[in-house]
């Protein structure tokens, strides 16, 4: 409001200080709060106004909380619950009225789990539909009535397939297109034909460079960023 610039950062002497420097990612709810996703330290919540942080950590034996200490990851949805992905825990559901954690972890005797516990990207589009990205385990279409998952995965046989198995970014544009981000380039997916169109990657000097596409927006003018 004035201008000024605060560091928040951890402080061995207060409790209330964030619990690691190391973040992953900072997201906003709608009511305000600031979900903070470090490495190593859990989930950081501030509350704007107070400017304390609380804290969800990994669950030891017995106790309700996270799967994982390193948070990559938030989305909330329609229904006000946060989603939360997780370096190595899966995706994590958290109810903020009960203040309850449950995980879906990848269990490879069940081809429904989902396909890696590392979530890199969440996102829900027009239609209500949970797109979940992984490191190694491609896109993944995630049914929460269910508690499965359809895994899109890179198939060498198959050049409809997603090009890369690593997602780092998902978003649908204001045509209801939906794009993906990989550690490859840029993926058009096809929801009603089930295929990915590959955006050429750079090409210099006749050498293929990959583009690493991590984070995608649309602004006003359709311009695509």
């Amino acid at each position: 409001e004035n201008g000024t610039l605060m560091n928040l950062g951890y402080n061995i002497y207060d409790r209330r200080s964030l619990s690691s420097n190391a973040i992953y990612q900072i997201y906003q709810d709608n009511e305000g709060i600031m979900w903070i996703g470090t490495f190593g330290g859990g989930i950081n919540i501030l509350n704007p106004h107070k400017k304390q942080f609380r804290y969800y950590t990994q669950a030891t034996s017995g106790y309700n909380g996270l799967s994982h200490k390193s948070v990559l990851c938030f989305h909330e949805d329609y229904k006000g619950i946060i989603w939360i992905g997780t370096d190595g825990g899966g995706l994590n559901y958290f109810n903020p009225e009960t203040g309850k954690f449950f995980a879906y972890t990848h269990d490879p005797a069940n081809e429904r789990s989902i396909s890696s516990n590392v979530v890199t990207a969440i996102y829900q589009d027009h239609k209500g539909n949970f797109w979940i990205g992984t490191f190694n385990g491609g896109l993944n279409l995630f049914n929460p009535e269910k508690g499965t998952f359809i895994h899109y995965k890179n198939n060498p046989s198959d050049t409809a397939s997603i090009l890369n198995n690593n997602v780092w970014a998902i978003y649908e544009d204001s045509q209801n297109n939906l794009w993906i981000g990989t550690l490859w380039g840029l993926e058009l997916f096809d929801r009603e034909k089930k295929i990915f169109t590959h955006i050429p990657r750079t090409i210099i000097y006749h050498r293929i460079f990959p583009t690493k596409v991590v984070s995608m927006l649309e602004d006003s003018q359709g311009r695509f960023w």
